[in-house]
């Protein structure tokens, strides 16, 4: 999926990413817990499973400036290292 890239200044896929949160969102399924947040200050909050903020999460903006365009490269399709 795209997601906006605060580096690129426009969306962009992120295998690395979407596999990342698919993986945080099998666990929130697993315990039924979900990661929500009320706004935009604060700490997170930890409720019972719920889609809305399942996909809330997935919709998560890509702020990992540090790493490179050409770095995000040596992933796969599924979001794993390349050999």
């Amino acid at each position: 999926m795209k997601r906006w890239s605060g580096k690129k200044e426009e969306p962009i896929e992120v295998p690395a990413i979407d596999s990342f949160i698919e993986e945080v969102i099998e666990v929130c399924k697993k315990h039924g817990f979900s990661i929500s947040h009320e706004d935009g200050h604060g700490g997170f909050q930890i409720t019972k499973y719920n889609v809305r903020d399942a996909d809330w999460l997935m919709d998560a903006s890509d702020d990992t400036e540090d790493i490179t365009f050409e770095e995000y490269s040596r992933f796969d399709e599924h979001g794993l290292m390349k050999d």
